[in-house]
């Protein structure tokens, strides 16, 4: 199987589903990592660095931005629904090597203080 030959392999385009994800793991390599790539971009944007102890793998859609990326995370607030489709989205901006989640914990906090805080997710 190319499993045991394979170090590192990576999807190209969507991120793959987590059933996908996990028969990829089991069948090409063991260390299968979500990518994201466009051709408008020139490069990969979103990924896992290879061996990066903070960047767990995992069978699902998480990635992280690459070092050469500004990556962002745009949300729109809930409070807004009436006017959501004619207002630009908050932008919540993600550090180099926090997933999304993390950065839109993060920017919540910000925007609604202690109380729209929200608990950063476990990995």
């Amino acid at each position: 199987a190319l499993s045991h030959t394979l170090r590192v392999g990576a999807s190209c385009a969507e991120p793959l589903s987590p059933a996908v994800h996990r028969l990829a793991m089991a069948g090409l390599a063991s260390y299968y990592v979500n990518t994201y790539w466009a051709t408008e971009h020139g490069s990969m944007v979103l990924s896992h660095a290879y061996g990066h102890k903070e960047q767990l793998l995992k069978s699902n859609a998480r990635m992280f931005a690459l070092p050469w990326t500004g990556a962002q995370v745009w949300v729109p607030l809930a409070c807004d629904t009436a006017a959501a489709d004619h207002a630009a989205p908050e932008v919540k901006e993600e550090h180099s090597g926090e997933s999304a989640q993390i950065a839109e914990a993060r920017a919540s906090s910000k925007v609604h203080g202690d109380a729209g805080a929200k608990e950063l997710p476990h990995t």
